[in-house]
């Protein structure tokens, strides 16, 4: 059996920080980041099941003497961690060292890492293709509920609801990172190994305790370097869903803004026409055209009324009669000043906007969304 550290022998693995989805990309021209051909991954997984002619529950059950197309990871920053856990579970090979444990009881795949931001690492992350699965939990006094998925003829349990974990008594892993059989994703790590990733210093991972772990609210209890010590918040990274005021971000007022090319012109319309639904930006439109669009596609839940509202108060500010105008609507702010109107999506990270279109533009985007509303089956009132 592992030695007993505070009465705290295993270690519910978790990813500590920011989430790579929130962190705003360096470059606009490509900034889509993550793991940008998941679904190829996946299917060439697939494809490794069928030529073995196996049918494990869970992808993570294979061991690979081969694989085709590699995981192609895109750092959205400067940002690199040791442990990202998004789509795929990745690891540093300083991090991936310390977890394997027995060597040989993990497989890390290589992938291709490109590095966004100055100074890159030299290294590319190893994608946690393999890891053992082991029964640990003890469902019965377990505050949990179990469900059965169908995958491929076998049923495959899940635990749907988590709230207290509780571990096998007898629990004796034949290694250092594991899975849960009545749950595959659920990592778990023996002490020692958690000890020695925290005594490292490697990022981006925690280790907490599973009778807290899965508890919404309240106290938790982490490994730190001499043992179990009280869960700190996060100081360095901000909630990026947190409210923000509506002037956050937005720049002293300046000259009115100007463009050679209506923002109107960046959407194929047909779905707002047919479908009511946001019009598509297109790709030169970048990460402006997104967040248009993202606001238009909120828009669909406003009245005609408010939309019109925000046309007149456009109008407003042009001809001088007022010079703020804040609309909170459902998944945005629209601030319209003299020199622009700025839309900044609620659940915006740092660093992402607000974003500035010219009044004009802004205008007719809106009259345009609007005679979409008009024309649909049953128009908003």
């Amino acid at each position: 059996m592992t030695e007993r550290v505070g009465q705290i022998a295993f270690w519910v693995v978790s990813r500590r920080g920011q989430d790579v989805q929130d962190l705003p990309p360096l470059r606009y021209e490509d900034p889509e980041s993550g793991v940008t051909n998941y679904d190829e991954v996946w299917e060439g997984r697939y494809r490794v099941w069928d030529e073995q002619g196996v049918a494990p529950p869970y992808l993570d059950d294979v061991r690979y003497e081969r694989f085709g197309p590699a995981p192609h990871y895109v750092s959205p920053s400067s940002f690199h961690p040791d442990y990202v856990a998004n789509k795929l579970k990745m690891a540093s090979p300083q991090l991936f060292e310390l977890l394997d444990q027995p060597r040989g009881s993990l497989q890390g795949w290589p992938t291709n890492t490109v590095w966004f931001g100055e100074d890159p690492p030299s290294w590319s992350y190893l994608w946690l293709c393999f890891v053992p699965r082991v029964p640990a939990v003890d469902l019965d006094r377990s505050d949990v509920t179990v469900e059965h998925l169908d995958k491929d003829g076998t049923k495959v349990p899940r635990i749907s609801q988590r709230g207290a974990l509780r571990l096998l008594d007898d629990l004796d892993p034949p290694c250092g990172l594991f899975r849960a059989a009545e749950d595959g994703s659920i990592l778990i790590a023996t002490d020692a190994v958690a000890e020695a990733v925290v005594r490292a210093g490697c990022t981006g991972i925690e280790f907490l305790d599973p009778a807290t772990a899965f508890v919404i609210g309240g106290d938790k209890l982490c490994r730190g370097s001499y043992g179990p010590e009280p869960r700190l918040p996060e100081p360095d990274y901000p909630d990026p869903y947190a409210p923000r005021p509506w002037d956050d971000g937005l720049s002293p007022v300046g000259p009115p803004l100007v463009w050679d090319v209506s923002p109107v012109d960046w959407f194929d319309w047909e779905p707002a026409d047919t479908e009511l639904e946001a019009p598509t930006p297109s790709p030169e439109s970048g990460r402006p055209g997104e967040v248009l669009a993202e606001f238009l596609g909120g828009a669909i839940y406003f009245s005609t009324s408010a939309v019109e509202k925000a046309l007149t108060a456009i109008e407003d500010v042009k001809a001088g009669r007022s010079d703020l105008h804040v609309f909170e609507w459902p998944g945005c702010h629209l601030v319209i000043r003299p020199d622009a109107a700025w839309v900044r999506t609620e659940h915006a990270y740092p660093g992402d906007g607000p974003h500035p279109f010219p009044l004009d533009g802004m205008a007719a985007v809106i009259k345009r969304w609007s005679e979409a509303i008009r024309r649909a089956p049953n128009p908003l009132a």
